[in-house]
């Protein structure tokens, strides 16, 4: 039997090992991922499983990997969107070995972050076959859309106004040690490295900040990406 399980965040809908769900097209059970605000559906048929096996399972809620923060600024400034549909592969200790994209949004920057987040940020629990763990696969889709979405004619709508932004703190050393993003003014959250609105340089180094005496400080560095909609003059 197939059930629906709504949960807070993107658009996902999975297929791992014997089960199977769509999160686009004609009755699908997903929901819109958009810019500021995204939900997840998962249909889920379990399938008969001998005694002696386990399927495997996320650590963790899909709808936690990705947020409205990850959404490309380059794919917001060209207004790209789309489904992205993938394949991720775990081995047996749960960590994600490769992730391939089965069918393109038709935005190349979609696809890639699509697959980098996922490989940062999944986990899984790996299955048991005769009590030993074993691989899988995870299949699922991602709906990215935009502020504001199409229109049912088919026509694009003025986006709505957005505020993203993400922070980096660069050590007095010049090395990076953490990102935070935060939508439309909310609250804060960890950004994972590689992912956000300008791939977080986690790790990496820049020329130490220094201060009035020449003494190198730590800097924090604030990206802000807007949609403004104002009456036209």
């Amino acid at each position: 039997m197939n059930r629906a399980i709504p949960v807070d965040a993107p658009v996902f809908a999975h297929h791992h090992g014997g089960y199977n769900a769509s999160g686009t097209g004609n009755g699908a059970m997903a929901r819109k991922l958009t810019a500021t605000s995204l939900a997840i559906g998962l249909l889920i048929g379990m399938p008969a499983l001998a005694q002696d096996s386990t399927p495997g399972r996320p650590v963790t809620n899909p709808g936690t990997w990705i947020s409205a923060a990850d959404y490309p600024a380059s794919a917001l400034r060209n207004a790209e969107q789309g489904a992205v549909h993938f394949a991720l592969t775990y081995d047996t200790t749960g960590m994600p070995t490769t992730c391939e994209v089965t069918a393109s949004s038709g935005s190349s920057q979609l696809d890639d972050t699509t697959c980098r987040i996922l490989m940062a940020r999944a986990r899984f629990v790996p299955g048991t076959k005769h009590g030993k763990p074993v691989g899988d696969t995870f299949r699922s889709s991602i709906n990215w859309r935009l502020p504001g979405g199409g229109g049912g004619n088919g026509l694009n709508v003025v986006p709505a106004p957005t505020k993203q932004q993400m922070a980096f703190v660069v050590g007095a050393d010049g090395k990076v040690l953490r990102c935070e993003a935060s939508e439309n003014g909310g609250a804060w959250h960890e950004v994972a490295p590689g992912t956000g609105l300008i791939s977080c340089p986690v790790g990496k180094r820049f020329a130490p900040a220094k201060d009035a005496t020449g003494r190198t400080v730590a800097k924090r560095v604030t990206v802000t990406f807007t949609i403004a909609v104002d009456d036209a003059s």
